[in-house]
C-alpha cells in the first residue's frame, strides 16, 4: 500500500514551532531570517525554501538540518517495510482529502487476531476477519481521537461485542478496559506491551508486538498512533512538547532498529529510519 508521507516541510517547522510555544517574531528573531524569509519556509509553494534559511531555522527549532532539509527537497522517503504475513494495514478516509491507518495483527490463519484502532471505516477488516476465519480477540486504541475510534462500534459488531477494548487510563471511557504504562498482554503467539507516549494526546500508548513466528525474540512491530510519523510526529501543544519528545526516544526509538512503526497516518516506517531522518529525532 502506497500512502505518502503525512507532513512537509512546512508541517514540520510549525509543529517544532507550535510545541516551543514561539510566535513567528519570536521564531524571527531567535533564528536571525527575515519575516519575508519565515513566510516562504512555512508556505508550500513549488519552489523549496533556501537551504540556508531552513539551516537557521532547524538550529533554532532543535531539528536535525540535514533531514528538514531532505523533506523541503522531497529527497526523502521511508524504505518500503516487509511486515510480517500476519498483518494487515487499512487506510480510511476523513476531512478533506486526508486518510487514517488501522492495523490487524494475528498469530496465524484461523487464529487469534489484535486491532490496533479502527480508522473510520472498519468494513475491511472486518473482511480480513472472515477471510483469515480470525477471532477477534482485543482492539488496542493508541488514543480516542475520531478519526482513530469511529468505526469501533462496526468492528465490535462484526468481532463480538464482548471483545475488550483497552485504552490509556488517561483516555479511558465507558465500555473500555484502562490499562497503565508498560502493561502487557498475551494472545497465543501475540505479546504485546503497552508503552506511554503522551503529548499529541493525554494518553497516547505506543504498542510494542512481539510474534512467535518471527525467529528472534524481539519487537516485530510497534503501533505508535500519532506519537511519531514516517520523517515527522503528531502536533503537540508546548506543555507537552518536551515530554513528548523525551518519551517517544525513550518508548519507540529505543525499541530495535528493525522494529516496524506502525503511525496512525502515513506510510509505515522502521525505528532505524527514523533515528536518521526524522527532523525531530536525528542527530
Amino acid at each position: 500500500m502506497d500512502i505518502p508521507l503525512e507532513d512537509q516541510a512546512t508541517d514540520l517547522i510549525a509543529k517544532a514551532q507550535r510545541g516551543l510555544g514561539l510566535s513567528d517574531r519570536a521564531l524571527a528573531e531567535k533564528s536571525g531570517v527575515t519575516a519575508s524569509d519565515l513566510r516562504g519556509a512555512k508556505s508550500a509553494g513549488s519552489d523549496p525554501p533556501d537551504v540556508a534559511i531552513l539551516n537557521k531555522l532547524a538550529a533554532a527549532l532543535g531539528l536535525h538540518a540535514p533531514s528538514l532539509v531532505a523533506s523541503a527537497q522531497r529527497a526523502w522517503q521511508p524504505q518500503k517495510a516487509q511486515p510480517p504475513a500476519t498483518f494487515a494495514m487499512f487506510n480510511s478516509p476523513f476531512g478533506d482529502g486526508m486518510t487514517v491507518n488501522s492495523y490487524l495483527v494475528w498469530d496465524a490463519p484461523g487464529g487469534v487476531a489484535v486491532a490496533f484502532d479502527t480508522g473510520t471505516d472498519a468494513s475491511k477488516m472486518c473482511a480480513t476477519l472472515r477471510e483469515q476465519d480470525l477471532q477477534l480477540a482485543a482492539v488496542f486504541l493508541t488514543h480516542t481521537h475520531h478519526d482513530h475510534v469511529e468505526a469501533l462500534d462496526d468492528l465490535l459488531a462484526a468481532g463480538g461485542k464482548e471483545t475488550p477494548v483497552y485504552v490509556s487510563q488517561r483516555e479511558g471511557g465507558r465500555g473500555v478496559q484502562e490499562i497503565f504504562d508498560h502493561a502487557a498482554f498475551g494472545f497465543n503467539g501475540l505479546q504485546i506491551e503497552a508503552r506511554l507516549t503522551r503529548g499529541h494526546s493525554p494518553g497516547g500508548m505506543t504498542y510494542a508486538v512481539t510474534l512467535a513466528a518471527v525467529a528472534e525474540p524481539r519487537p516485530a512491530l510497534a503501533f505508535v498512533g500519532d506519537a511519531l510519523f514516517a520523517g515527522s510526529q503528531g502536533g503537540v501543544d508546548a506543555p507537552l512538547y518536551a515530554e513528548a519528545l523525551r518519551l517517544n526516544r525513550e518508548n519507540i526509538l529505543s525499541l530495535p532498529d528493525a522494529t516496524i512503526l506502525c503511525p496512525g497516518h502515513g506510510p509505515l516506517t522502521t525505528v532505524s529510519e527514523e533515528k536518521a531522518h526524522n527532523p525531530f529525532y536525528a542527530r
